[in-house]
């Protein structure tokens, strides 16, 4: 689920250019990747860091 909401912040940002949003996307990712890791869901793990390097891509063009 924090990954789907992680997805909609980057698309509500996309549309929006508010980088609040691009926020809200690393608190989820985060929350996220806390869950993946206490469950050793490696597979989600993996997606995690992509997700994140797209976030902090988008911050450092504002």
């Amino acid at each position: 689920m924090q990954g789907t909401l992680t997805t909609v912040e980057l698309l509500f940002f996309d549309k929006a250019n508010e980088p609040i949003h691009l926020d809200r996307a690393e608190e989820s990712i985060d929350a996220a990747r806390e869950v993946f890791e206490k469950a050793q869901a490696s597979h989600y793990i993996a997606m995690v860091d992509p997700l994140l390097a797209t976030i902090q891509s988008r911050h450092d063009a504002l």
